[in-house]
Order: C-alpha cells, then sequence, then structure tokens
C-alpha cells in the first residue's frame, strides 16, 4: 500500500520540492565519503591529531563548494558528485604527502 501511495505521489509532481534537498544530502555525504574513505585506506589514519581532523574540514567543505558550484553548470564533463569526490580525496591524500 505504502509502496503505491509513493508512487502516486512521485507521479503527480510533488515530490519536485525534495530535489533542492536531495542535492544538499548528496553534497555533503559524497565530499564526507571520499574524506573517510582516503584517510582510512588510503593514508590509514588511526589516531588523527587535531590538524590533520581541520585539513579533513577543508578538504570536505571544498567538496561540498564544489558541488554546489558544478550543480548549476550543464556543460560539466564529470558531473558535480564525482567532481567533488575528486577534489575531496585530492586535498585529503595532499596532506598525507606533506606529511
Amino acid at each position: 500500500m505504502i509502496s503505491y501511495l509513493s508512487a502516486l505521489l512521485a507521479i503527480s509532481g510533488i515530490m519536485n520540492y525534495y530535489i533542492n534537498f536531495l542535492y544538499l544530502i548528496s553534497s555533503v555525504s559524497g565530499s564526507m565519503a571520499s574524506v573517510l574513505l582516503v584517510s582510512s585506506y588510503l593514508i590509514k589514519e588511526d589516531n588523527m591529531d587535531v590538524k590533520s581532523w581541520y585539513w579533513n574540514m577543508f578538504a570536505w567543505f571544498i567538496g561540498f563548494i564544489i558541488y554546489q558550484l558544478a550543480a548549476n553548470f550543464d556543460s560539466i564533463i564529470f558531473g558535480p558528485t564525482l567532481l567533488s569526490l575528486l577534489a575531496s580525496a585530492t586535498i585529503t591524500y595532499i596532506r598525507a604527502l606533506i606529511k
């Protein structure tokens, strides 16, 4: 019964109001996941110091901003999600190279 109701709501167009919220969730969680995966699996940081934590927050924020800016352009090759993932992962990995 709930699946029929969900399908009816999706067809009626009321779900269009949630698209911006879903884009916001994607911009937050995508960048955060890339920072988490790079710092856990590539860098293998078990005990993070305060500087690493701030650097990871900076990498997440840059990925978030890149997603928000890239979501407005249709001509981006990779799309906003992959572009923000690559940016966040690269910035996180740069910290390991510097350290």
